[in-house]
């Protein structure tokens, strides 16, 4: 199960360099909760996907410090 607790629509972007052909890129940042499992189905899912050239999750860690 995956819940979007964040999301956040940066829109199209000129890429940094150009990935397949593409100059052009839609930014997309979301916080989600996760279990592993999902999210490695996700990546397989985003794997598969010709639409999504780039992704990446990043585990944040709920410590905190005073």
């Amino acid at each position: 199960k995956v819940n979007i607790t964040t999301d956040d629509h940066w829109g199209n972007k000129r890429l940094a360099y150009e990935i397949q052909g593409e100059r052009e890129g839609f930014y997309l940042f979301m916080n989600i909760e996760a279990t592993p499992d999902s999210i490695h189905k996700i990546s397989g899912d985003f794997r598969l996907n010709a639409d999504i050239f780039r992704y990446l999750f990043v585990k944040i860690n709920d410590k905190k410090s005073a």
